[in-house]
């Protein structure tokens, strides 16, 4: 019965485990858009700028972040930053 519970116990922790999505390009990304220069670019550029890097750090620091909330953070700062290069707000 002992090696049951424990056969059970492993099982159940086993079904538990989830695979961690990568971060590095979502990291790689903050670190562009971080050092990028907002001067003199128009406002709502900027405002689309600065939410899609607020959201993809808040998306980089939960643990918990599931694998398409990753990749919605970096489409969207990707976008964010293609935006910025052309003067247009990224697409969301």
């Amino acid at each position: 019965e002992e090696v049951d519970s424990a056969w059970n116990d492993l099982l159940t922790a086993m079904s538990q485990l989830r695979l961690k999505p990568s971060k590095e390009l979502l990291e790689a990304l903050i670190q562009t858009a971080e050092g990028m220069d907002l001067t003199g670019m128009d406002k709502e550029v900027a405002d689309a700028f600065n939410t899609a890097l607020e959201e993809a750090k808040n998306v980089y620091a939960d643990s918990e972040a599931e694998e398409e909330e990753v990749s919605l953070a970096v489409t969207n700062l990707q976008n964010a930053i293609n935006g910025r290069r052309s003067g247009k707000p990224g697409q969301r």
